[in-house]
């Protein structure tokens, strides 16, 4: 039989054997609850105005507030046999605060007060499909296209996160086609991603991108080792070492944008006026590295930037001369001795700093000194942008880097944690993170780097694989460089409870 006719024969089998279509589900639906009391520390307003943490709209001198949302997350899958299978995200309720939608907003003649609401509505964003995407298994590897999750799983989740966790808020999402095949025990994976296109019409029911020019670019490459966790289990159990490692390169580009286009509501029209030359060209390096044996497990990941934004103007038809940079530097190193009741280990964060005001988490203002936030480039005095900004759901603590700052930024911590199994369904977890900038100008003080020591304590109940709840406390003892104009921070504490119903 000949290749060609040999190739017919299992096309036409293949054409004839029925496709079997499998659908699952799995996710989660969590309700939780948070105790704030004190988090603006006592220290008033910055000299821009800024908070540290919202305080009491009614009374001012009330410290406590609270809040609670819930959320039901669904990562359904659809095989469709023969390695070909549609996955997706979706979020229902994403994080709706409890008593935010109630049936008497707006005002009505039925219900013209909040005491008197029977209901909630439903928000127009209830259902929200944060991904979606296709994989076919080809002989040479696996193909996927579509919005999916963060390009790899390996890693601390301090630089790339799928927002996985049940106390996640963000996740990484990106539109790509990404291809990753096996070579020697090795995951290789090459992607393409489509950040942004730009302004567009639709016509005719599909959007067309009006300038190729302003897209925004990404191009991946990842190599690794891998283990799963049955894996890792096998090796441990037969005393053999667990070895993991991984390296991502990255690159994004951009020649042209037209800022009015993410402006609310778009500034057009947009003709050649609207765009500026933005000419951005960014890197990134990422490197991770886990060894385990016996008890004892040690991991550390260490990321670089560099970038360059030729024309970094937010505003249409206004140029800016000086190009930004930016040589951003992070890295996570841990140290753990399992056990079966007890575990113990010690965890070193690093994430480089700005000399400019305010820790630049969020930048829609521009900081003067004394700022805790705002934007880190200046120009034309100061035109680097060097703060490394951890991802936002890697968390350390309860208050200071989740609550008060945002995320972990122009940084040195250090965090030794005890965990204990008193009982099988039981797990108490200890936490002391010691917190201080990189940067003196950054902080409130201007003048002193340490921040804060956080004592954050847990409780964890597993009643079985499908139910969950936790139950923190923590509380923040802030340090100089949190004193604000001479005002010293008080103490901050905060009650943290969850349920998770998992599927």
């Amino acid at each position: 039989m000949t290749a060609l006719a040999l190739l017919l024969a299992v096309a036409e089998a293949l054409e004839a054997a029925p496709v079997d279509r499998d659908f699952s589900a799995s996710g989660y639906l969590r309700v939780r609850t948070d105790l704030f009391y004190d988090l603006d520390l006592n220290v008033g307003t910055t000299p821009s105005g800024q908070s540290y943490f919202p305080t009491s709209a009614a009374n001012p001198a009330d410290k406590t507030l609270t809040a609670a949302d819930m959320r039901l997350r669904i990562d359904p899958r659809l095989d469709l046999g023969l390695g070909v299978r549609i996955r997706a995200r979706v979020d229902v309720l994403d994080n709706v605060g409890l008593g935010s939608t109630p049936d008497a907003l707006p005002a009505s003649d039925e219900v013209p007060y909040s005491a008197g609401a029977t209901a909630q509505k439903a928000p127009a964003d209830s259902l929200r499909v944060k991904r979606i995407w296709g994989e076919v298994t080809l002989p040479i590897g696996i193909l996927a296209a579509g919005r999916m999750g963060a390009l790899v799983s390996w890693g601390t989740g301090m630089f790339v996160n799928s927002g996985d966790c049940l106390d996640c808020d963000f996740g990484d999402a990106g539109d790509r086609i990404a291809f990753e095949t096996w070579i020697a025990d090795h995951l290789f994976l090459l992607a393409y991603d489509l950040a942004a296109v730009g302004p567009g019409v639709v016509r005719f029911g599909q959007l067309i991108d009006l300038d190729r020019s302003d897209d925004v670019r990404t191009i991946a490459f990842a190599v690794g080792r891998v283990d799963d966790a049955r894996a890792v289990a096998r090796k441990l159990v037969s005393g053999r070492p667990v070895w993991n490692y991984g390296l991502l390169a990255s690159y994004r580009w951009q020649s042209r944008d037209a800022p009015g286009w993410y402006q609310l509501p778009p500034v057009g029209p947009f003709g050649s006026a609207a765009y500026v030359e933005r000419d951005l060209r960014t890197g990134a390096f990422d490197g991770w590295g886990l060894y385990q044996a016996g008890p004892w497990r040690a991991e550390a990941e260490a990321v670089l930037l560099r970038g360059r934004i030729g024309d970094a103007s937010p505003v249409p038809g206004v140029a800016f001369r000086q190009a930004i940079t930016q040589t951003q530097v992070g890295a996570v190193a841990r140290l753990e001795r399992l056990g079966a009741r007890i575990a113990v280990g010690a965890e070193l964060g690093y994430a480089s700093g700005d000399s400019a005001p305010g820790f630049g988490v969020r930048i829609g203002a521009l900081p003067v000194p004394g700022d805790l936030d705002g934007g880190q480039a200046h120009p034309p005095g100061d035109t680097t942008v060097d703060n490394f900004l951890f991802n936002r759901d890697y968390r350390i603590d309860l208050i200071l880097w989740r609550r008060i700052i945002g995320r972990i930024t122009d940084a040195l911590y250090v965090r030794p944690r005890l965990e204990w199994r008193p009982a099988r369904k039981l797990v108490l977890e200890g936490n002391l993170v010691y917190s201080q900038a990189m940067e003196a100008a950054s902080t409130p003080s201007v003048t002193s780097t340490p921040l804060g020591v956080e004592v954050d304590l847990s409780a964890r109940y597993l009643y079985d694989a499908a139910f969950e709840a936790r139950l923190a406390y923590g509380v923040l003892a802030p340090l100089d460089g949190l004193r604000l104009l001479g005002r010293a921070p008080a103490p901050a504490q905060t009650i943290h409870f969850l349920t998770a119903f998992k599927f």
